[in-house]
């Protein structure tokens, strides 16, 4: 149990937030360093890794990062880091869409690969997540369809869920279908959390942003908050005066040296994957204008 209690502090909802004061230094290094976190896990992500090069380079993440959260600083301060991030990237349709997905992807890894089986159905109870374990008749009755949908006969733990909160893996045709519920295997319970999760967060989003006008009134935190969405804090390229741009360099080099319209129709391609023929054109030009220079 004491185990259990350990691992769970590891993760968060992230549904109350932090109470205690905090001094504009500690404000700004929380979210300087949760927002290179973010930046660093987006360009993991985006340069489709194999699954075993995926789980190394979270694994550096979590060890640069503390994500495995052992002591109560280091979990004070990545509850702060996310919730100063929210006032941050709250303004923008465009920065609210990239702060989920990013945040949710995180919280995907840290659930997959800092839980076991045992502590993610903690994590669930402890967090009123409602979802319901299939019955023992249901499971015999659909037995051989459940265990062709998974391919694993040794599969016995499904969850029951409304489909609407699975649409990735209806798509994929990794759950079973039944009167409007979908029949979800326990190797999949992420999926049914994170979603549960993306759903609060991006209401919570909607709910900052419309009082943001207000907090960034105030003089020293609201400047603050302005900037960091748009500032990048990585390294320094400025002085290297050897090399060659590579595609994983271009994510940085949109926010450093891009001018906006270029950065724009990047984020775009990379979104989409796909610009129109005009768009490319352009994108085209202004590389080759940036090239030039």
């Amino acid at each position: 149990m004491k185990r259990q209690t350990q691992a769970l502090e590891r993760l968060s909802m992230y549904d109350t937030p932090p109470s205690s004061e905090v001094q504009l230094e500690e404000f700004e290094s929380c979210a300087i360093e949760r927002q290179t976190l973010l930046r660093a896990l987006d360009d993991v992500t985006t340069r489709r890794l194999s699954s075993d090069q995926t789980r190394k380079s979270f694994d550096k993440l979590c060890s640069q990062f503390s994500l495995s959260c052992k002591n109560a600083d280091e979990v004070r301060r990545d509850t702060m880091g996310h919730f100063i991030l929210r006032l941050a990237y709250c303004r923008t349709e465009e920065l609210r869409k990239w702060f989920l997905n990013t945040e949710c992807n995180l919280f995907k890894f840290r659930f997959e690969h800092l839980l076991d089986e045992k502590e993610q159905l903690s994590f669930v109870r402890s967090n009123n997540i409602d979802v319901e374990q299939i019955t023992e008749q249901e499971f015999k009755k659909n037995e051989i369809e459940l265990t062709r949908m998974c391919g694993d006969a040794s599969v016995r733990t499904f969850w029951k869920v409304p489909f609407e909160e699975v649409l990735e893996l209806v798509g994929q045709r990794q759950v079973m279908m039944h009167r409007g519920q979908a029949f979800v295997p326990s190797s999949q319970l992420s999926v049914i959390v994170v979603g549960r999760f993306r759903t609060m967060l991006s209401r919570c989003l909607v709910q900052m942003h419309k009082v943001m006008p207000a907090i960034e009134t105030e003089e020293q935190y609201g400047s603050f908050l302005k900037k960091i969405g748009v500032t990048y804090f990585g390294p320094d390229f400025t002085k290297e005066t050897k090399g060659h741009v590579t595609i994983s360099d271009l994510d940085t080099l949109a926010v450093r040296s891009m001018p906006l319209c270029m950065s724009n129709l990047h984020d775009t391609l990379k979104r989409s994957h796909h610009l129109r023929h005009g768009g490319r054109l352009q994108y085209i030009c202004s590389s080759r204008a940036s090239d030039s220079r």
